[in-house]
């Protein structure tokens, strides 16, 4: 009887553990596809957003605390950094469309909360309605307006000599942005701009380093050394921001 029940007993246990291995051998599989996957998402998707936010928050922080419009103005007296600003504005909001739309990240409670301010801040009429208030639609817009995908599959964002072009023919005039541009060639610090108008660009600079440090943070899970892209941990909010 006993080696009835062996005879019965063994091919199971064969046939168990075959499947076990198996099993492991298809979880290990998956988790290996699921961090190509996350790696391919990343360089598609979360990098090229965090070069733009990064982009963006230096250039508020030398406008806000760098005086930075001195020496804009004295290399380019025809205000052409004005539109290069506002460039990278769309830049940024460009890639975090694409970021929001194929990102794992972006269900993260604290991105999204983080990325919702950038926008809410920008359309608030808190901050007045001055040359700077980005209303939700156009903040999209402005985003579509400069993207494009290679062969309908990888997105990029256009040159800003391709953007400066469009806006020589009208797109900031279609946009509702032209304000925007001459708020910043025709004063000579930023403190000739309105206070509610510095308020809200500090808010947005603000916003920017906070993402950043999430982004590098969440990018850095699995290693010993922080992830970063520009200055990292030396990077600084503006003093001009409430806090």
């Amino acid at each position: 009887m006993g080696s009835d029940w062996a005879a019965l007993l063994v091919p199971a246990v064969i046939t168990v553990g075959g499947g076990l291995a198996a099993f492991y051998r298809w979880s290990a599989q998956r988790q290996i596809e699921r961090s190509q996957e996350q790696q391919r998402i990343n360089s598609l998707y979360v990098m090229p957003t965090l070069f733009a936010a990064e982009d963006l928050q230096s250039r508020l922080y030398n406008l806000l605390d760098q005086s930075g419009l001195v020496p804009l103005r004295r290399r380019d007296p025809g205000g052409q950094y004005a539109v290069e600003t506002v460039y990278l504005l769309a830049r940024y909001l460009a890639w975090e469309q694409l970021f929001l739309r194929f990102t794992y990240l972006a269900t993260d409670p604290k991105v999204a909360g983080i990325t919702g301010r950038i926008r809410r801040d920008l359309a608030s009429d808190r901050f007045g309605t001055g040359p700077w208030t980005v209303f939700r639609p156009t903040q999209m817009s402005l985003g579509q307006v400069v993207t494009y995908w290679h062969d309908g599959a990888l997105a990029d964002t256009i040159s800003f000599l391709e953007f400066k072009r469009r806006w020589g023919d009208g797109l900031g005039s279609e946009l509702g942005l032209d304000d925007a541009v001459d708020a910043l060639r025709l004063v000579s610090t930023i403190d000739e701009l309105p206070p509610l108008t510095v308020e809200r660009l500090a808010r947005l600079q603000s916003n920017l380093v906070e993402l950043l440090n999430e982004l590098e943070i969440q990018m850095s899970v699995k290693d010993a050394v922080r992830f970063t892209v520009g200055q990292g941990a030396a990077r600084r909010v503006s003093a001009r921001s409430p806090g």
